[in-house]
């Protein structure tokens, strides 16, 4: 356990949280910030050990979040690219476990064949949760419901999603949270479309 905390875990916390400052994430000791939104109402912001906290649950698969939206708030998650460094946070210990295992029982193939066929339910659970978001709900659409890519809307069932990510990599991410049952997230499992949504369940 010594070993595995000093050289894996600690090395890969330090160097995405540097990552994720430099990506926007707040990194301090400081209490809620009152700022002045309009002249009759303030707005709070919630400050605090944001990066640390943030890069070893999705690391260490702990899930849970700094803020309730969890992945989904800026502070969290600001850019697409430190979203797709907490993807890569999260498969990265995990899909190394799979070598991990061929060399401890002698056999690295056996790791090797562990790791495609995680791949492939990996790759087969994206297709699946992807599709039916991006075409939206029919029940929506019969409604009236404009559910296709236009200039004033993205398309597809956008309920939950964040948008400055998008249903393909709001899909990724719960794919990737689920398989390696992280309990991070940046959108709502439960606003996915009942194939979407069959995906995390499964996993």
């Amino acid at each position: 356990m010594t070993r595995a905390t000093l050289y894996v875990l600690l090395p890969i916390c330090f160097i995405t949280a540097i990552f994720l400052i430099w990506q926007g994430v707040p990194q301090n000791f400081a209490h809620y910030t009152q700022r002045q939104q309009s002249r009759a109402s303030n707005r709070v912001s919630h400050r605090g050990r944001l990066h640390l906290r943030k890069q070893s649950r999705c690391s260490e698969t702990n899930g849970g979040g700094f803020f309730n939206a969890n992945s989904a708030h800026p502070f969290e998650n600001p850019t697409p690219l430190s979203n797709f460094i907490q993807m890569i946070s999260i498969f990265l210990i995990p899909a190394g476990l799979t070598y991990t295992f061929g060399k401890m029982v002698g056999n690295v193939r056996q790791g090797w064949m562990l790791f495609t066929a995680m791949s492939a339910l990996f790759l087969m659970g994206c297709a699946l949760a992807t599709g039916p978001k991006s075409k939206g709900n029919p029940n929506v659409a019969r409604l009236g419901v404009e559910t296709h890519a236009t200039a004033g809307q993205p398309g597809g069932n956008m309920e939950g999603k964040e948008t400055r990510f998008g249903i393909s990599a709001s899909s990724l991410f719960a794919v990737v949270t689920t398989d390696a049952s992280c309990g991070a997230v940046n959108s709502m499992h439960d606003s996915f479309t009942p194939i979407g949504g069959a995906v995390p369940l499964i996993n």
